[in-house]
């Protein structure tokens, strides 16, 4: 129980780091940081991973951002949404729109994220 508390005090933390990252589109300290989640057994936390996807492509990094979402082992909407994003971000509209597809349960940011994409696009 106490093991369970301390993880859950340490990937509030890793959270926090990461959304400062996110804010800054920092991907080098981020990038440190996906390092400690891997090291601390944190890997199967999907809030921690859909905040790396988010990391990866708003820095820029969208192989990296594919990479991890196809790691999370529990994707919720947030996870595909996440992934959605980054194809869109990265041009990549089949993707996104390849994604959408495979998506268990759309909903509209989905929608809206495949749209603007493409408005994006031209």
């Amino acid at each position: 129980m106490a093991a369970a508390a301390a993880a859950a005090k340490v990937a509030a933390h890793l959270s926090e780091l990461l959304q400062a990252c996110i804010t800054s589109r920092a991907r080098l300290p981020g990038r440190a940081i996906h390092g400690k989640v891997l090291a601390g057994g944190l890997s199967g936390d999907t809030f921690l991973q859909n905040r790396l996807v988010e990391l990866y492509s708003i820095s820029g990094s969208f192989y990296d951002a594919g990479r991890v979402f196809r790691s999370i082992p529990s994707k919720n909407a947030y996870s595909w949404n996440a992934a959605i994003s980054a194809a869109c971000r990265s041009g990549d509209l089949a993707g996104a729109c390849n994604l959408l597809e495979e998506m268990p349960e759309r909903n509209a940011v989905s929608w809206n994220t495949v749209i603007c994409g493409m408005v994006r696009a031209g």
